[in-house]
């Protein structure tokens, strides 16, 4: 099953701003709000595949 939409928060607390190092620009008044396509979730056990050319990768997740 997929979901049929996927709705993101980000820049939404201090310390994972202060851990981009600046990279992503200051801290907003407001939360980033932003939707991913439903293709960008993976099963459990299934590796995360990143770009051979990136300059940081972060991560967050959780389940309600």
């Amino acid at each position: 099953m997929l979901a049929g939409k996927v709705v993101c928060v980000g820049k939404n607390y201090a310390d994972h701003i202060a851990e981009m190092g600046g990279l992503t620009g200051p801290a907003p008044a407001d939360p980033v709000i932003f939707m991913k396509p439903n293709t960008a979730i993976i099963g459990p056990n299934v590796p995360i595949r990143l770009p051979a050319k990136r300059i940081t990768s972060a991560f967050r997740g959780s389940w309600p």
